[in-house]
Formats: structure tokens, C-alpha cells, sequence
């Protein structure tokens, strides 16, 4: 039962790392474009120019992504509530089907 308890916890820790990383890895890249936004902006001249609306696009369509960052992260949040929850009850109503009686 220990070493369940103990995969069951690596398995949680696993997917808080990996919503850390996106989250970081989400926060770079804009600020990675608001950088390359600013040096268009400065080397072409003003906000009309083609590629200063390249990057624009660029950034408001990945904004569009990020704004589907906090669903994706509610999808692993319960999906790492329901692993732990299943780990932990499964093999205690398995034991209560093996000893002829149910819950």
C-alpha cells in the first residue's frame, strides 16, 4: 500500500511540474514578442508598418492560446484529483467485493 501511495504522489507531482513549465514557457514567449514587437516597432518606423502587424497578429494569436492555458489547467488539476481518488478507493472496494460484501 506504500509504494502506491508513492506513485500515486509522483504522478501529482508530476503534473504540477509540467503546469509550472507551460506556465513559464507561456510567460516567456510573450515577453519574447513584446521584445520583438518594441525592436519592429522601432526599426520600421511606427505601428503601420507590415511587419510590426506581422508580429501583432503574431501575439494576439497567442493570446487566443493562452486563454485556453487555465482550462487545460483545471483538466489536469481533476484529472490528477480522479487518479488519486481512484488509486486510494478502487482497492478498498475491490477488498470489500473479495470479502463477499459490498459498500
Amino acid at each position: 500500500m506504500k509504494k502506491n501511495k508513492k506513485a500515486v504522489m509522483g504522478e501529482v507531482i508530476s503534473i504540477f511540474v509540467l503546469v509550472l513549465i507551460i506556465s513559464i514557457l507561456a510567460g516567456l514567449t510573450f515577453l519574447f514578442t513584446a521584445e520583438i514587437k518594441e525592436q519592429v516597432e522601432a526599426t520600421s518606423g511606427g505601428t503601420t508598418g507590415a511587419a510590426y502587424q506581422a508580429v501583432n497578429d503574431t501575439e494576439n494569436a497567442g493570446a487566443t492560446v493562452v486563454d485556453y492555458l487555465p482550462l487545460i489547467f483545471l483538466a489536469l488539476i481533476f484529472g490528477v484529483i480522479l487518479t488519486v481518488v481512484l488509486r486510494i478507493i478502487l482497492p478498498y472496494v475491490n477488498l470489500g467485493q473479495q470479502m463477499g460484501g459490498g459498500f
